[in-house]
């Protein structure tokens, strides 16, 4: 009971932080303080600073890529402070595993816990440091220049910082993982890897729409104040869909080497 008062008190500082930051709307802060107390509760410290460091490194990046390259932000979905989709898409996963992990009391848990996070921080952070400035992107499937910002793109910085990305969530484990340099060599692989699978699947299934005013490939149904048509990929298929399944991606991949090679 203690645990979830204090999981209680967690949840809703960092809720109330994060919608008066603007980092969050006030429905995603509301996702937030469920997942929260979820993490926090049954989790405890172990589960809590992969979450935290996260979501407040994320959120921090993408107030400093607005600062500095507003453009982007024209192809992109969504922008500003994420909306409670975006907060599912994240946390959702890592919540499942942090319950099934109560019920089993396996250490296999924590592991694929820290990389369904490890994967959204890589992909994160790809996006936010790989769109800091202008830098070359590429199309991840044919390797064609495409305009930076756009889905499936990849540039050597953002390449980078998905790499740092999974890093520091892995890090963030290795108290709890015994300093084990295989399991966060695993995790980083794990995550980087997800992230890479988040970019093939933002490049080939995820929808996107062509502006007619302009002629840009966006994320956004509307652009230029008029509405766009459809391109390629699957109306579903959102940026959210794809985030997900990032997220499920590492930690499978992370269960592959964990039975393999740990």
């Amino acid at each position: 009971m203690e645990n979830f008062l204090t999981a209680f008190l967690l949840a809703s500082l960092v809720s109330v932080i994060s919608f008066r930051f603007g980092f969050l709307t006030f429905s995603a802060a509301a996702a937030a303080f469920v997942f929260g107390i979820i993490i926090f509760g049954l989790g405890g410290l172990q589960f809590s600073i992969p979450l935290l460091l996260f979501f407040f490194s994320s959120s921090l990046l993408s107030k400093l890529r607005y600062a500095r390259n507003k453009e982007v932000e024209t192809y992109f979905e969504k922008t500003g402070a994420r909306d409670y989709k975006q907060v599912i898409a994240n946390g959702l996963i890592p919540s499942l595993i942090v319950c099934l992990g109560s019920v089993y009391n396996d250490g296999i848990y924590f592991l694929v816990y820290c990389v369904s996070i490890a994967s959204v921080c890589a992909d994160t952070w790809g996006t936010e440091i790989g769109t800091l400035r202008k830098a070359v992107t590429y199309n991840i499937l044919n390797f064609k220049r495409i305009e930076q910002g756009m889905s499936g793109g990849i540039s050597v910085i953002g390449t980078f910082g998905s790499l740092i990305g999974a890093a520091i969530i892995s890090f963030s484990s290795l108290f709890w993982a015994g300093f084990n340099i295989n399991i966060f060599l695993s995790i980083v692989i794990a995550g980087f890897g997800a992230g890479i699978i988040d970019s093939i699947l933002g490049a080939s299934l995820q929808i996107q729409y062509k502006c007619n005013e302009c002629g840009k490939t966006v994320e956004k149904e509307k652009h230029c104040g008029v509405s766009t048509q459809s391109e390629k990929g699957f109306y579903f298929f959102t940026n959210d869909v794809v985030n997900l399944i990032c997220s499920i991606s590492g930690a499978l991949i992370l269960i592959v080497i964990y039975n393999l090679f740990l």
